[in-house]
């Protein structure tokens, strides 16, 4: 769900990521990067995972596309 947020604790710091966006994408173009997704931006976070079509706990096939969530980072706070 956009708006969703996601708290990554690192060596250094603990940052907070609000989803921005949620979108399929065919595998053939995510490699030609024909969307731009994969610029670099910072304070954004990508995450891509296959889309499968689930028939069962242990049984799915594959869509031949991969969804990307888009995160753009709301806070930044630094430890020792």
């Amino acid at each position: 769900t956009v708006g969703y947020e996601v708290i990554l604790v690192t060596e250094t710091g603990v940052l907070t990521y609000r989803l921005k966006n949620i979108e399929r994408v065919a595998k053939d173009k995510l490699i030609e990067d024909e969307k731009g997704l994969l610029y670099n931006e910072p304070g954004r976070l990508l995450l891509i995972g296959c889309d499968l079509q689930w028939h069962s706990e242990s049984d799915s096939e594959d869509t031949f596309d991969n969804v990307v969530w888009e995160f753009e980072l709301v806070t930044s706070v630094q430890t020792d």
